[in-house]
This record gives structure tokens, sequence and C-alpha cells, in this order.
């Protein structure tokens, strides 16, 4: 891949990846203040999930 996409692959991921990061912070926030266990648990799932797409962006970026 040359320098000149990857550059255009990080300038179209870039939203993505700052989203993702606005949605881990918000359900870590929500996750630490939940009292319900059955709703920590689903929250924890997403977090999860979320963790996953954060590591696929940054995969793309680095170009594997």
């Amino acid at each position: 891949m040359t320098p000149e996409q990857k550059r255009e692959i990080e300038i179209l991921i870039e939203t993505p990846e700052n989203q993702t990061s606005a949605l881990l912070t918000l359900l870590s926030t929500w996750c630490a203040a939940e009292e319900d266990n059955e709703t920590r648990n689903m929250i924890s799932i997403a977090l999860t999930i979320a963790c996953q797409i954060k590591k696929s962006l940054e995969e793309v970026t680095e170009g594997k």
C-alpha cells in the first residue's frame, strides 16, 4: 500500500474511530454507575464488541 493510499484510509476511518472511542467512554461510565447485575452484564457485552470494532479499525489503519 502506498503512503497516499494509507493516508486516504486513515482519513476515511477517523470518524468511526472517534465515534467508537466515544461509545467506549459512554458504556464504561454507564457500566460503572449501573447497579443491576443483568444490565451490567449486557453493557459488558456491548463494551467487548466496541473494543473489537476499535481493534479492527486500528488494524485497517496499520494496513493489516
